[in-house]
């Protein structure tokens, strides 16, 4: 069975239900399958009606495939749920079901995994068993734990490569301003009126090339975040915060606790060989850790019975119960509204009518999609 009766209840979807942003309220109570949500969480709706005083489940979890179309019926009951029942969001009964993207075997142990990054990290602890590190200037061995902990940061810094490429920078290229000293990397990327972009550390330095334009220019000048306006706007200052430098600065200091440099992490202009890594099969010379980590990852499949799963209904009943109903197992997400202001917008922009504003918010975060699903 892939629940427990005693306490768990199942309702099946079939397909995706109405966008309620887009309809009236006849309509919304009309649609069949919403109208079977309401009767099994025995609430009611609507100002006259809902009474959270009634409510049969103390936890509604959203179960959805791991694809595109599960994304999309996910939304659209979080909107039912955001613009007709927010009270029940707001009392925190509102969960989403994580269930596994992966199966990973290896002998006799398996291991579900929730994303490529915990993938590419337990592929690497498998590999960084049967290898070994040596750096060629000092003759410095890393192997082990050590080397386990080094690649997982590298897979780490890994996700941070598309959000980067929004405002056009490579992982490798932002690494490369990391002041060793004093422990920082840039915190804003600006772009000057018919210049360059450029990198800056610190929010003084952003007061400062402000200060120097208006100097240059005899007059105020017109700043705004790129995250108010669009990509082509045509003002003195454009700039915005790198939201990842934090989480960057951390990874990257924790490599230096491993006595890895950044500028290891990548190969230099010249791809000079560094590195030499060895396994039971034989002994490569390789320029960067990046290198190392692609050696450790393909020594680490072998031997590896990878599934992917993109539907709930690929799983048998047992590992739908071990992966998504088991309470002492499952992850769940709770669902809070933080910002109703910002959350209001947003429902609205994505799940209205106007197209024009749609399109415009799709093509300023396509590059900051972490999970895409084609």
């Amino acid at each position: 069975m892939g629940r427990d009766r005693r306490f768990q209840a199942i309702l099946p979807l079939r397909g995706k239900i109405l966008n309620v942003e887009k309809a009236r309220l006849d309509r919304v109570l009309a649609h069949d399958e919403i109208r079977t949500i309401v009767q099994a969480l025995g609430t009611g709706i609507g100002r006259e009606e809902f009474d959270l005083s009634r409510l049969r489940y103390s936890k509604i979890i959203l179960m959805t495939d791991a694809d595109v179309d599960g994304s999309h019926i996910r939304t659209l009951l979080l909107t039912f749920f955001y613009r007709h029942l927010i009270d029940l969001v707001k009392e925190g009964h509102v969960f989403i079901a994580q269930p596994p993207l992966y199966r990973i075997k290896r002998g006799k142990k398996q291991a579900y995994l929730h994303s490529d990054e915990e993938m590419k990290k337990m592929l690497v602890s498998f590999g960084a068993d049967e290898v070994s590190v040596k750096r060629l200037s000092d003759g410095s061995v890393f192997s082990g734990r050590k080397l386990n902990k080094i690649l997982s940061i590298i897979a780490e810094l890994e996700r941070f490569e598309r959000p980067l490429r929004r405002l056009g920078l490579t992982l490798q290229d932002y690494i490369a301003k990391w002041d060793e000293q004093r422990k920082r990397i840039p915190k804003y990327w600006a772009r000057i009126k018919g210049g360059e972009p450029c990198l800056l550390y610190d929010a003084e330095q952003l007061a400062a090339v402000r200060d120097e334009v208006a100097q240059q220019l005899g007059r105020d000048v017109e700043v705004a975040s790129l995250e108010d306006v669009t990509p082509d706007a045509q003002l003195d200052i454009i700039y915005q915060e790198i939201h990842e430098s934090n989480e960057i600065a951390t990874r990257l200091t924790d490599m230096a606790e491993q006595n890895v440099a950044p500028a290891e992490i990548f190969p230099d202009m010249e791809e000079t060989e560094r590195f030499e890594v060895t396994s039971k099969k034989g002994s490569k010379r390789v320029s960067s850790f990046m290198d190392v980590f692609e050696f450790v990852r393909e020594v680490g499949t072998r031997g590896v019975d990878i599934q992917r799963y993109k539907g709930l209904g690929e799983m048998n009943a047992e590992q739908l119960w071990e992966t998504t109903m088991n309470p002492e197992t499952r992850t769940l997400l709770r669902v809070r509204v933080e910002d109703a202001a910002e959350a209001d917008r947003i429902f609205t922009i994505l799940m209205g009518p106007g197209v024009e504003a749609r399109r415009e918010f799709l093509e300023r975060y396509a590059l900051d999609v972490r999970r895409l699903d084609i």
